[in-house]
């Protein structure tokens, strides 16, 4: 609520809002979080000025989640299947 001011016309608002509702649910998490945080460095070097903090850690935020991938209560955990990230520790050779 802090960028209605952004929201100048309907398209606006629309580019906004479907890659949020998008992430809420969960569907296609990586498209959407990825559009999502090109949509915010949009915003930062369009408008700038002094949520340049908040801009940052929202594209960092959707990066994250557009390389981590949907979480367990997803709807793409559900038409996908769940992706388990797991860490394997190096051996060396013997």
């Amino acid at each position: 609520t802090a960028h209605w001011s952004l929201v100048t016309s309907f398209a606006t608002l629309i580019t906004f809002a479907v890659p949020a509702i998008f992430l809420v649910l969960g569907l296609l998490t990586p498209c959407f979080a990825a559009l999502a945080a090109l949509v915010e460095c949009g915003v930062l070097f369009t408008r700038g000025g002094q949520d340049q903090f908040h801009l940052g850690l929202a594209i960092l935020g959707s990066t994250s989640v557009a390389l981590l991938g949907p979480g367990a209560y997803s709807v793409d955990a559900r038409l996908f299947g769940r992706r388990l990230l797991s860490h394997a520790p190096h051996q060396r050779g013997s």
